[in-house]
Formats: C-alpha cells, sequence, structure tokens
C-alpha cells in the first residue's frame, strides 16, 4: 500500500503555525511563564514556556502534528485550548 508501512520524513512549513493556549478557568484566565512540554513532528519532545497571555506558539507545522506531553505545573491548569493558524 501507500508509503508500505515507512514513517512519512517531516517537511517545515513555514504558512502554518501551532498555537497552545493555556488558562487557569472557565473565565479563561491565561497562565503566564508556565513550563509544558510538547512532541514536535520531528518526535523529539521539548520544553516551551508560555507567554504573558497563556500561549504558545511554534511555527513550521500544523496543530496537529504536535502533542502535548506534560505540563511541569499541573495545579495551575483547568483545561487548555489549542488551535492551528494559517499565515
Amino acid at each position: 500500500g501507500f508509503g508500505a508501512g515507512k514513517p512519512v520524513p517531516f517537511v517545515k512549513d513555514d504558512t502554518v503555525e501551532a498555537v497552545f493556549r493555556f488558562v487557569r478557568n472557565r473565565a479563561r484566565e491565561p497562565i503566564g511563564d508556565l513550563k509544558v512540554k510538547i512532541r514536535h513532528p520531528d518526535g523529539v519532545v521539548r520544553e516551551h514556556v508560555t507567554d504573558a497571555s497563556g500561549h504558545v506558539r511554534i511555527e513550521g507545522a500544523a496543530q496537529d502534528q504536535f502533542e502535548v506531553v506534560e505540563v511541569l505545573d499541573a495545579d495551575h491548569l483547568a483545561f487548555a485550548r489549542q488551535r492551528t493558524r494559517r499565515r
């Protein structure tokens, strides 16, 4: 079949940006300076820190190619909202 079970190589796409937003509660109060680990399309887990508005932005790939692996300060996290932005 197509691909014969071989992994498809990751190709960076500068027209998209993955955006993760971390908020404190249902009022959507942003959590700044929160450390999170995110698995990138190349399989490597990298640590990111949210900005003052609670966002982590990663250029070069669509949202569905990333996976939040760990929130390092989970006591402050009620839920996370994720979206993909096309430039």
